[in-house]
């Protein structure tokens, strides 16, 4: 349980960083005139990776596919437990072992992938809302002390 937590802390930072790494890619891109004076809003990265649907959708099937995983390695288990000859059990623990970490590493680089997507949509999403309110820099609220057009909660309505 803890491992599930852990992972989550470190694929929560990790999507934080992607999110804030894209903001800033697309904040300097734009081209300014010298008349033009950005407006810049800011985001809650933290809140909108807290509350958004698409990771708690995502954490919903990850933890299902973790259990199923489990309950197979306690079928698997009994398997190789009611193996009576020592050299069988012996192939068949290492077959089952080899399987699982396969399994277990097909369902984190999945779960990595899609938070990578759900990075990159709540980026563009920043993005747009942003562009909305007629801010083309966004920076996260635990970057700057006071100013800057808040829109996190925009962000989170058009989550929903």
């Amino acid at each position: 349980m803890e491992k599930r937590i852990y992972q989550g802390v470190i694929a929560g930072l990790l999507l934080m960083i992607v999110i804030i790494g894209g903001m800033y890619v697309k904040a300097i891109s734009k081209p300014e005139t010298k008349a033009e004076i950005p407006q810049i809003a800011v985001v809650n990265i933290n809140e909108v990776i807290a509350k958004s649907p698409l990771l708690k959708e995502l954490n919903k099937e990850n933890a299902k596919r973790l259990q199923e995983l489990s309950d197979w390695v306690d079928q698997v288990n009994q398997k190789i437990e009611a193996e009576k000859d020592p050299e069988k059990h012996n192939q068949l623990a290492d077959q089952y072992i080899n399987l699982t970490k396969d399994k277990e590493a097909f369902i984190k680089q999945e779960y990595e992938r899609r938070m990578q997507d759900i990075g990159e949509k709540i980026t563009v999403l920043i993005d747009k809302v942003a562009k909305d309110n007629g801010c083309y820099i966004v920076l996260p609220t635990t970057s700057i002390i006071s100013g800057g057009k808040n829109i996190t909660d925009d962000v989170l309505n058009e989550l929903r």
